[in-house]
């Protein structure tokens, strides 16, 4: 296991006081507003974070790290073959984009504002793209979900309303809840997202994602 130097965890320390102050009162704070309200001196955060971009994007690559270590725990204890791996394993990933959940909100709804982020933003649309079809690939292998999903143009269709739906619910939780917990809203969240899918289940699919949500609110979830 490797140590963090001390310029890596004052990194961390600042991320973390930063990303409590964006969940708390929004990211529209100047670099000084943000040195007054976490108590830490503007110049030790500029020699990090020289500007706000530089915070955002610090934000979101601490989150895709998470991301990566859930990620790579879950799939090492459970292989997703459907769907009653499938729902615990975007519970997850809902919980993670919850902790980090205004400053994804402000990614997603200022395209052209900040130009690393946009760029950032795009990368991860591609990876996500490919990552998506290959599970989507699994589930009609094993029966779930029906061939007509892989179509060209059905396909395009389908991954757009699904990457919609699954980044920008915290933007409506933002909007419209920020004043509610995530485990008093995630089993309606994710239905959302998962209703993405509905129009593509075969029988068996459709059983088993019945079967599935109504395990929800267990401990898995």
């Amino acid at each position: 296991m490797n140590t963090l130097t001390k310029g890596e965890l004052t990194q961390l320390e600042i991320l973390e006081k930063v990303n409590e102050l964006f969940n708390r009162s929004g990211v529209d704070h100047t670099i000084l507003e943000i040195s007054d309200s976490i108590g830490m001196g503007k110049s030790r955060i500029t020699n990090y974070f020289p500007k706000k971009e530089d915070l955002i994007i610090g934000l979101l690559r601490q989150y895709e790290k998470e991301m990566a270590v859930w990620v790579t725990n879950y799939l090492s204890s459970s292989e997703i073959q459907g769907f009653y791996q499938y729902l615990p394993y975007l519970a997850g990933i809902m919980k993670l984009m919850f902790r980090y959940r205004r400053v994804i909100s402000y990614s997603l709804i200022h395209p052209g504002l900040e130009s690393s982020v946009d760029h950032h933003i795009r990368l991860n649309y591609d990876k996500n793209k490919i990552q998506i079809r290959g599970r989507m690939e699994t589930f009609i292998k094993n029966g779930l979900l029906k061939e007509k999903l892989l179509e060209p143009d059905t396909f395009e269709v389908f991954i757009l309303q699904f990457l919609c739906v699954s980044s920008n619910w915290i933007v409506m939780f933002n909007l419209l809840e920020a004043d509610k917990s995530f485990d008093s809203v995630k089993e309606r969240y994710l239905r959302t997202i998962l209703s993405c899918l509905y129009p593509y289940l075969t029988e068996n699919g459709e059983e088993q994602m019945k079967a599935a949500i109504g395990l929800m609110g267990g401990n898995d979830l």
